[in-house]
């Protein structure tokens, strides 16, 4: 008991501290061009509806094309919500019997020849949690709004606690891959979800092979805050700074991608506390998780930015 007290009050420390500063009034156009520093990106609108708290994590449905599954970070229910490009839900869908501790990421993929939605309960700001967590369930239907989960999988990292906010699934060889946050360099870790465990440990890759920042300090670059795959094999990570593409490569498996190869930077508009990202065939969708300062809802803005990629497919 008292070291769940000393992480919770821990974590309410760091977040209080770290809090969002924003001013003002936002626009609410939708699809509003951008063309400051040359930036082909389009606001395509809001977090305007107070369920949106502090959106951590985004994805590209597989079975509603041109929407999205997003999260909030801790202090939600364990819900999910389905919501168009223009961030207005369409669909909130609960957890049954799940927990929702601090949810940083979510990854989607075709598993056991389904979509599958993988949520991450991974995030371990003081670094004390005994494990992390992944719910894996079937990418829900348009009329339901609660779902069973399929299983979830408690996991430790072999060499100890970490604080992670990107969670991917590598539907070639079934691995949940998770890369950590405040290591210098972030480290890659491995779990094969064919293991029929429900426990087990996070296997360490390697470590993170970005190419060296010059407007950062390094501590800057390696806290990766969020992450996504397409479905023919490119990967995009992004810092709180800049924005990280690996074009389609189907000799190597994620984890040993991140370990071997150097992604290309990206243009991209440093937002407050960006912590969500999600890719498609046409550019490159982030949010920020800052909506809400302890006293109001602050909408924050969707971007979109278009045709980035050399090779997508």
């Amino acid at each position: 008991i008292m070291r769940k007290l000393f992480y919770f009050y821990s974590v309410l420390f760091f977040l209080v501290t770290s809090s969002c500063q924003t001013s003002g009034k936002v626009k609410n156009e939708s699809a509003l061009p951008i063309n400051n520093d040359s930036l082909p990106y389009i606001i395509k609108g809001y977090s305007n509806d107070t369920r949106l708290k502090e959106v951590s994590g985004m994805v590209k449905s597989l079975r509603f094309p041109g929407e999205f599954w997003v999260h909030n970070d801790s202090g939600d229910d364990p819900i999910i919500y389905r919501v168009n490009d223009s961030l207005q839900i369409i669909q909130e869908v609960v957890l049954e019997g799940a927990e929702h501790f601090d949810w940083e990421d979510i990854s989607i993929g075709v598993y056991q020849d389904e979509p599958f939605l993988f949520i991450g309960d991974i995030g371990d700001n003081m670094a004390v949690r005994d494990s992390v967590s992944i719910y894996l369930i079937k990418e829900p239907l348009s009329d339901v709004t609660s779902v069973e989960i399929y299983r979830k999988i408690d996991l430790k990292y072999e060499d100890g606690a970490r604080d992670a906010e990107l969670l991917l699934f590598d539907p070639s060889t079934n691995e949940l891959v998770i890369v950590t946050k405040r290591d210098i360099p972030s480290r890659i870790y491995s779990y094969d979800i064919t293991n029929k465990e429900d426990k087990g440990n996070l296997i360490f890759e390697g470590e993170l092979n970005l190419p060296e920042g010059t407007s950062m300090e390094s501590k800057d670059l390696f806290r990766i805050t969020a992450g996504d795959s397409s479905p023919k094999g490119g990967l995009i990570l992004k810092n709180y700074d800049g924005v990280y593409y690996y074009s389609p490569q189907v000799k190597l498996s994620i984890k040993d991608r991140l370990v071997t190869d150097s992604p290309v930077e990206l243009k991209y508009k440093r937002e407050l506390q960006g912590e969500a990202i999600a890719i498609d065939q046409n550019g490159f969708w982030v949010t920020s998780e800052c909506a809400d300062d302890g006293k109001q809802h602050i909408p924050q803005p969707l971007y979109f930015y278009v045709g980035f990629f050399p090779v997508y497919d």
